[in-house]
């Protein structure tokens, strides 16, 4: 899709991760899937994402496999580098990364006890947290170095919690560890993931 990715990229490997923390990404986005809060709209265009952290990497739902309703370790990227002063990220795999995938490393490198993040959409959510003063919320377009540079700041010091994305329509992030994830999604949304 013609401006979904707002960064370079470059692939070092084609390799494809098939390991546990892969399945678990794989089963919580497709948890997610199923409730449409990471899916795609009518017009086929993708939304929402999933990472979690593996040392000073991470890996992340390719971009545009929101349509897809199961995915497969071919569909999740490893971010092995990223520049957010050039926007560009070094990765391996065999499809894109997402096009949140510089906002996905900004959050982790604000704070290391943050392990997982889901970036999903939801109207009704995000219309309510635009009146909740205690949520964290943040300016900037989507996949934009101004997004990032405002997620970084806005999670330093916090370990988990709820972002509303003000420039963002539906967009909502959840981030934490996989025990806050599952407790705030429960918290927000009335949903029990596994």
């Amino acid at each position: 899709m013609e401006g979904v990715i707002k960064f370079d990229f470059r692939n070092i490997s084609n390799d494809v991760y098939d390991n546990d923390l892969v399945r678990e990404l794989i089963d919580l986005r497709n948890q997610l899937n199923k409730l449409s809060l990471v899916a795609a709209y009518d017009d086929g265009l993708g939304y929402g994402n999933v990472s979690f952290r593996e040392n000073d990497c991470f890996y992340i739902t390719a971009s545009q496999t929101g349509h897809l309703n199961s995915l497969e370790p071919e569909n999740i990227v490893k971010i092995l580098k990223t520049d957010p002063i050039d926007m560009l990220i070094e990765y391996s795999g065999n499809s894109k990364p997402s096009s949140e995938s510089v906002s996905h490393y900004m959050i982790y490198n604000s704070n290391p006890k943050i392990d997982l993040i889901v970036h999903f959409h939801n109207f009704e959510l995000w219309e309510k947290l635009s009146h909740d003063k205690t949520i964290i919320s943040v300016t900037g377009e989507y996949g934009s170095k101004e997004l990032a540079e405002n997620l970084s700041k806005a999670v330093m010091a916090k370990n988990s919690g709820v972002i509303y994305m003000k420039d963002h329509e539906e967009g909502v992030i959840i981030f934490g560890s996989k025990s806050d994830v599952v407790r705030l999604f429960k918290r927000f949304c009335n949903v029990e993931l596994r």
